[in-house]
C-alpha cells in the first residue's frame, strides 16, 4: 500500500511541476568575447578599461555592446571601483521584448568591492556591485529615438574561482 502512495505522489508531483512550466522558450547561440585592461598608476592606483562584445549566432548578429572605465583603489587584497559604464542593446533572438524591436542605450555608474584570496591553486574572488542605470526608452512610437531614460538601481554578487590548468612558471 505503501508502495502505491509513494508512486502515486511522485506521478502528481511530477505533473504539478510540469504544467506550472508557462516559460517562454527562446534558444540563442550567444558569444560574449571580453577585453580588460589594468594600468597601474600607483602602488595603490590604478585605471580600469573593459570591453565586452556580446554577440547573437555566436558572432552574426548584435546582442549588446558594453564599455566600463573605471579607477581602482587597492589595499591588500581588497580593491575598492568606481566607474562607468555605456550599454547599446540591440534586439535578438526570435522575442524580441526590450524597446519593441529597437536598440537602446543604457548608461550606468558604478561602484566595486573586489576581495580576493588564494588558497594553494586557487585563487577565490568576490565582486560586490551597486549600479546606478538609466536605460533608454522609446515613449513615442513615431520616433526613432530614445527620449526617455528610467532611473534604477542595481545590487550584484559574483563569486569567481580559478585553477589554473597548467603548472605556472
Amino acid at each position: 500500500m505503501q508502495k502505491y502512495f509513494l508512486v502515486f505522489y511522485f506521478v502528481i508531483v511530477v505533473l504539478a511541476v510540469k504544467s506550472q512550466n508557462t516559460r517562454i522558450i527562446d534558444y540563442n547561440s550567444i558569444g560574449w568575447y571580453n577585453a580588460f585592461v589594468t594600468k597601474k598608476i600607483t602602488d595603490k592606483w590604478s585605471a580600469h578599461l573593459e570591453y565586452q562584445w556580446r554577440r547573437d549566432g555566436f558572432i552574426l548578429h548584435g546582442q549588446q555592446s558594453l564599455l566600463r572605465v573605471g579607477i581602482n583603489y587597492k589595499v591588500n587584497q581588497k580593491t575598492a571601483r568606481i566607474g562607468y559604464g555605456w550599454i547599446e542593446t540591440y534586439p535578438y533572438g526570435s522575442i524580441n521584448l526590450q524597446a519593441a524591436g529597437k536598440t537602446f542605450t543604457e548608461h550606468r555608474a558604478f561602484q566595486a568591492l573586489l576581495l580576493n584570496d588564494q588558497i594553494g591553486a586557487l585563487e577565490i574572488q568576490h565582486r560586490w556591485m551597486l549600479e546606478q542605470r538609466w536605460i533608454g526608452r522609446y515613449t513615442k512610437p513615431e520616433i526613432n529615438i530614445e527620449d526617455d531614460y528610467v532611473y534604477v538601481n542595481r545590487m550584484r554578487y559574483m563569486l569567481r574561482l580559478q585553477i589554473p590548468l597548467g603548472k605556472s612558471k
